[in-house]
């Protein structure tokens, strides 16, 4: 059930973020990141709807997660 819940969030903050409601995107990936937050693309989604919405400080800090979690990435 969870891993739905998950999936179901990181889609819709997608489509938010498709349609530039970079809000509701964060809102979304927040949420799928309180379920789990190992998984680096929830932390690359957040960090550039933040970059997007000029909120630099907490993208380079949603990027510089997602590099912990993922050093390969880099």
């Amino acid at each position: 059930m969870i891993v739905a819940k998950r999936l179901e969030l990181f889609g819709r903050g997608n489509a938010w973020f498709a349609m530039e409601n970079y809000e509701n995107a964060i809102q979304d990936f927040s949420e799928a990141i309180q379920l789990n937050n190992q998984e680096g693309k929830y932390f690359y989604r957040r960090g550039i709807s933040f970059c997007e919405k000029k909120d630099y400080e907490k993208g380079i800090e949603d990027l510089s997660e997602l590099l912990r979690l993922n050093p390969m990435d880099s």
